[in-house]
């Protein structure tokens, strides 16, 4: 019933943070639901491999388009 995540650019959000341009590019690989079926966390992919991170904490750079 549930489906794959589309894989979307992404980058952890920084408050006093630099120019975008200089910000490191992460593809989220997953989403995890919390026990109510809301999304909480994504699977970021890294060089180092897939981390965890709250939704909240990241900043969607560019949106996929659905057709």
């Amino acid at each position: 019933m549930s489906q794959a995540p589309e894989k979307t650019l992404a980058t952890p959000l920084v408050v006093d943070a630099p120019a975008l341009e200089t910000w490191k590019l992460r593809v989220i690989t997953a989403t995890l639901s919390g026990s109510d079926g809301v999304i909480r966390s994504e699977g970021v992919q890294s060089a180092r491999g897939v981390l965890t991170r709250p939704s909240r904490s990241l900043f969607l750079v560019e949106p996929t388009v659905s057709s």
